[in-house]
């Protein structure tokens, strides 16, 4: 469809609907205390301003709408690109992200596990170096040395269970209903062992002081009991702790420390995790939810899998992260297009409104009118070209004017010739007479012969006179010339000026894609920062445990280490906000590339308009050659005008020869007054020539509108 037709359908649109202030009466009428019908003017004239400004936004022959509607399509496209290919990235970075996060939680879950495996380690050797416990195995005092070791029970309610040899003889052992078996000689001393459920074991040697070992005692901690691991593990990583035992879900803990042992039969492919896939990319089912686990194997000392700590996350919340993303992205987008649009407006009606008012200007001038002006001040390019247009335009009015005050003047001169010539042809009628009745006498045919010199000395000053407003119309039409071409080579320099600020926008644009491309560089700084940030982080919490272990002690660096850890988290989320920024610098940067992609289409557009105003002063320049070249005729003619006039003047000298000496005959006379007619109908002919010249010079300038 026809821009036109779109217009006139909704204008036509436009006129049937009715406003709300319309809509209670029809044909905008409203009714009157008398229940009669009386024009709502104020409707009226809201809707004709409304249809008004509807049909100038639909006139798709306007620069502005043109400049507006390119800019509107290019501005949404590119918004709506990097909005479709923002939330694809953050669709494909957030499981990444959240694999890396797991990651992260399962290597620290593994420190505290080890934590608590260096715990058990620390309390076993504070028993093993204890000298009553060492007499007390020496002098094979069982039932003293029960009552010890359940004193320790007491004391540390983690440990399950103690186990003593002597020699490779177990001698005692705390918790009857144990059946771990275990080989005092492993040369691993800590570690797992599979008992009814995994145990951590420390195994210390029990040395005398001669530095003699005279046996072997043996902790062991159910990593099951009550859940404590994973409820502490969930509580501290702020995250969903998940164990197992062998393939089978024993136990899980939420983040809020709220543990449940397991009643559905939710199993896990140990295979796979064995080699090596530590993140499962299906999800599991339990409690009712899927999760995405990142998982860590529990091994014995003889290196076989007892079973699996995992940490997770529900796919609901990925799929919250993601809505989330895409939202912010969809408003953000929408945003910049509102303030893209606005922009887009206001530059192209920056643009459009002087050269629509230069190009109607020009118009003008190409069909004659030089009476056209500006009010618009700028020192930018089309700034420029307004002026040096209206200066041109200013000059040629002066050129023109005075083409026309001289044509004028020819003209008046040429009709006092044509008058001169018949005053001249009369007399000749009477020297005529005369000559025929020389009987008058010689004092009558003296006074018709001194007439007659006083009506040539009038026709030579004429002559005169014509030749010198000939000569200036001739210098006038040669300035005028001049002056045209003088205004085709501003033109032209416009035109070059023009170029050159085409080619500035070009390399503009070539340095905004550069830099565009360095952004990429700082997204690549910033995730190195992020990823010694999220290890920052980790030692912290790593300082942090230490530091706990070391009770009292460690106090002081436990709080630095704290402190660390925070110092960790606002890095890393300040490198989040620095991406963020860098992301929204580059979408700045895309849209100005774009924004100086239109304005380079717009500059060939106004190369263009330069290009018609110089064919425009071309037209001016051809006008201005025909003009001089009539001048020339009318050169030509003059000159030949007063060359016939001194042939006269030497006959009529002849003539007053003639006369004053009465010598010659009245044949004589009769042929000089014949000759001398000829010479007047010359006379007259060249005057008609010149003053169709002078007309015809007149009609040409009339063609120009100067007042």
């Amino acid at each position: 469809m026809k821009p036109e037709k779109i217009r006139n359908h909704i204008m036509n649109k436009m006129r049937k609907y009715k406003f709300p202030e319309t809509r209670s009466v029809s044909n905008s009428k409203k009714q009157d205390s008398n229940n009669s019908f009386v024009p709502d003017e104020k409707n009226d004239i809201r809707r004709f301003k409304i249809l008004e400004s509807l049909g100038k936004l639909t006139d798709f022959k306007s620069l502005k709408t043109k400049l507006l509607l390119l800019n509107a399509i290019t501005i949404s496209f590119v918004i709506v690109a990097i909005m479709a290919y923002m939330v694809y990235v953050s669709k494909s970075n957030a499981k990444e992200d959240m694999e890396n996060s797991l990651k992260n939680q399962s290597i620290a879950a593994e420190i505290i596990l080890n934590n608590k495996i260096s715990n058990i380690e620390n309390i076993n050797a504070n028993i093993a170096r204890n000298s009553a416990f060492k007499m007390l195995i020496q002098m094979d005092l069982k039932q003293q040395l029960n009552q010890n070791l359940q004193e320790y029970m007491n004391k540390y309610p983690e440990i399950n269970d103690i186990i003593v040899y002597k020699g490779d003889t177990e001698i005692y052992r705390a918790n009857e209903n144990s059946d771990v078996k275990i080989d005092s000689t492993i040369k691993q001393r800590n570690g797992f062992i599979q008992g009814e459920h995994i145990n951590i074991f420390s195994m210390e040697d029990i040395v005398d002081s001669n530095s003699e070992t005279i046996g072997t005692i043996v902790l062991l901690h159910d990593i099951t009991v009550d859940n404590n691991l994973i409820r502490e593990i969930s509580t501290t990583l702020e995250a969903n702790a998940f164990l197992y035992e062998g393939n089978k879900l024993t136990a899980m803990s939420d983040a809020n420390g709220n543990a449940y042992d397991n009643n559905e039969d939710v199993t896990i492919d140990l295979e796979s995790i064995s080699k090596g896939n530590e993140f499962l990319d299906d999800t599991q089912r339990m409690f009712g939810e899927n999760y995405y686990l990142y998982c860590k194997e529990i091994k014995d000392y003889q290196g076989k899998t007892l079973g699996v700590l995992s940490v997770g996350v529900t796919d609901g919340s990925l799929n919250r992260l993601v809505n989330e993303i895409t939202f912010n992205m969809i408003a953000i987008g929408l945003l910049s297009l509102a303030i893209g649009l606005f922009f887009a407006w206001v530059i192209s009606v920056v643009i459009s409104t002087p050269i629509k008012h230069l190009v109607k200007n020009v118009e003008l001038v190409q069909k004659g009118d030089l009476t056209v002006s500006s009010d618009y001040k700028s020192n930018d390019e089309v700034g420029v070209l307004s002026n040096a247009f209206y200066e041109m335009v200013d000059t040629l009015r002066g050129i023109l004017t005075d083409i026309n005050t001289k044509s004028l003047l020819l003209a008046g001169s040429t009709e006092e010739i044509n008058n001169s010539c018949s005053i001249s042809v009369d007399t000749f009628e009477s020297i005529s007479v005369a000559a025929q009745d020389i009987a008058q006498g010689a004092n009558e045919q003296v006074e018709s012969v001194d007439e007659a010199k006083m009506q040539i000395e009038v026709i030579l000053n004429d002559m005169a006179r014509m030749a010198d407003l000939l000569v200036e119309a001739k210098e006038i039409s040669q300035n005028a010339g001049e002056s045209a071409s003088v205004g085709d080579n501003l033109v032209t320099e416009a035109l070059n000026q023009m170029d050159n600020i085409n080619n500035s926008i070009l390399n503009s644009n070539k340095c905004l894609k550069d830099l565009g491309h360095e952004s990429d560089s700082i997204f690549k700084i910033i995730k190195v920062i992020s990823d010694i940030a999220s290890q920052t982080h980790l030692l912290a919490m790593n300082a942090t445990i230490e530091a706990a272990k070391a009770g009292e002690a460690g106090k002081g660096f436990s709080v630095i280490a704290s402190e660390i850890r925070k110092l960790a988290l606002k890095s890393k989320d300040s490198t989040v906000e620095i991406n963020k920024i860098i992301s929204d610098i580059k979408a700045y940067i895309n849209k100005t590339i774009d924004i100086a992609d239109a304005t380079i289409t717009q500059s060939e557009k106004g190369i263009s308009v330069v290009s018609n105003a110089k064919n425009t002063f071309n037209t001016i320049n051809n006008n201005t050659k025909d003009i001089i070249e009539k001048v020339n005729e009318l050169v030509v003619a003059t000159e030949r005008v007063v060359s016939n006039s001194k042939l006269f003047t030497k006959s009529f000298y002849q003539t007053m020869g003639v006369a004053e000496s009465t010598s010659a005959s009245i044949e004589e006379i009769a042929a000089s007054l014949e000759t001398q007619t000829d010479t007047m109908d010359k006379i007259t002919n060249s005057s008609s020539l010149l003053a169709q010249s002078a007309k015809e010079m007149h009609e040409l300038v009339g063609k120009f509108k100067i007042n």
